[in-house]
């Protein structure tokens, strides 16, 4: 299989590029497996010098079939592609785990870490994948076990999307968990692969486990929720699937309560908010971000109106994609001066008034127009406002000098 598939990816190489026949010919090989039932193993995990400390992680109960291999000493990330393994739990001298999974040559992850901040940009808030290459758990205790499970359970599940798949992990049963679910055609029954939407599956489940803990006043966050919340936020306000927008708005706010710090949440938790017709909440939720962003450098050489037109030209709107327009204004307000910026916006509400978009959906560009008045209000109070006890002070010195 894998020979045909290299004298297809040749001959496709005649006339295009040969790393795009070469993906051509291995989507077409899966596309194939997929058809003919081909055998989906197991998520396999693997245990770096496993001890004590792993007892409890493998007791926990999994939401999927899981299978965890002891690695012998000394192995390391070889190990995932050696055995084939989805993904690879260590420990550390001071206690804490890792997650690392498994990675392709040109088949990269599209998150690094849950754990570790990214490079603040409009892609990086609200990213297409949010599959992870690792995973920092820190000092996991006896009533985070559920938690770092489920954690370490998504992260294997997303090492099988199929942006990171060759034919050779198709073969060895490494099938994508992800997809649209397939139709039946002609006389005979269309077997339905296990997993398809296994990421979807995964994330609710961690999503719950999630708003679990955050309930309450947060006192100290631990690594792994903070990764956690990072992980959700991302999908709840990315996710093309259908999500229930009470669950979604829920879980949400729960991410916020856990790393509502970070501008990147609050950003995601305007666009869930106004995505559910919480205006208010929504718009105060944005002014947070953008004051937050003020001390934050986002990264440089990125065009961010170019990804809201890319918003704009989607063939169809939904709630979630009038949020993150929204919140897309206030990451391209920050990047610049307010004179600029308010140029920037009335460009952007230009776009809008004409895109396919929105057409008929009059009540989402006035949303719109709504946020870009407060930014610019926002950003003239910063410049041309004086503190209270500032003004207050000049006055009492003139009146003494009176």
């Amino acid at each position: 299989m894998r020979a045909g598939a290299g004298a297809a990816g040749f001959v496709g190489s005649l006339w295009t590029c040969a790393g795009d026949s070469d993906e051509r010919a291995d989507a077409a090989a899966g596309e194939w497996l997929m058809r003919t039932g081909w055998p989906v193993r197991p998520l396999r995990i693997g245990l770096a010098e496993a001890a004590a400390w792993s007892d409890p992680l493998v007791a926990t109960p999994t939401a999927s079939d899981v299978e965890w291999f002891a690695l012998p000493r000394g192995a390391g990330a070889e190990a995932l592609l050696r055995f084939r393994l989805d993904a690879v739990v260590g420990r550390c001298a001071e206690g804490e785990l890792s997650v690392a999974t498994c990675e392709n040559p040109q088949r990269e992850a599209a998150w690094f870490d849950w754990g570790t901040d990214r490079p603040l940009s409009y892609p990086s808030v609200f990213p297409a994948r949010i599959d992870c290459a690792n995973i920092t758990l820190g000092r996991v205790n006896t009533g985070e076990l559920r938690l770092a499970q489920r954690m370490i359970e998504a992260a294997a599940v997303f090492s099988r999307v199929p942006a990171r798949l060759t034919l050779a992990d198709r073969v060895a049963g490494r099938l994508p968990t992800q997809g649209e679910r397939r139709r039946v055609s002609g006389v005979r029954p269309t077997r339905l692969m296990p997993g398809e939407q296994a990421c979807d599956s995964i994330m609710n489940l961690l999503a719950e486990e999630t708003a679990s803990r955050a309930t309450g006043v947060r006192l100290r966050v631990s690594t792994a929720e903070r990764a956690a919340a990072r992980a959700c936020g991302a999908w709840l306000a990315c996710s093309p699937t259908l999500i229930d927008e009470a669950a979604r708005q829920e879980w949400m706010e729960a991410c916020a309560r856990i790393c509502g710090d970070e501008p990147e949440t609050m950003l995601r938790l305007a666009a869930v908010r106004l995505a559910t017709g919480d205006d208010e909440a929504g718009i105060d939720a944005i002014l947070r971000a953008d004051r937050m962003l003020r001390d934050r450098e986002l990264l440089p050489a990125i065009d961010h109106t170019a990804f809201l037109s890319a918003e704009l030209e989607l063939p169809l709107a939904t709630a979630m994609t009038v949020g993150r327009l929204a919140a897309g204004a206030c990451v391209i307000a920050a990047t610049l001066s307010p004179a600029h910026a308010e140029h920037v916006l009335n460009d952007l509400l230009d776009d809008a008034r004409f895109a396919e978009l929105l057409i008929g959906r009059d009540q989402d560009r006035t949303l719109l127009m709504r946020v870009c008045h407060e930014l610019r209000r926002a950003r003239r109070v910063e410049c041309f406002s004086l503190p209270a006890a500032a003004v207050a002070d000049k006055k009492r010195r003139r009146r003494k000098a009176a």
